[in-house]
């Protein structure tokens, strides 16, 4: 295929950033990072 991998990032504050930025966007971050405001798809 010609699909290019998902971007990985240094830290669950970057992910959110990232998230936040670009909308229709889904991020996996720790528990420990999640903050007021995200909406959480799934909790393991």
């Amino acid at each position: 295929g010609k699909g290019a991998p998902p971007r990985e990032l240094a830290s669950g504050a970057e992910v959110i950033g990232a998230v936040q930025a670009t909308p229709g966007t889904i991020g996996y971050i720790d528990e420990g990072d999640l903050k007021p405001g995200l909406n959480v798809l799934i909790k393991k």
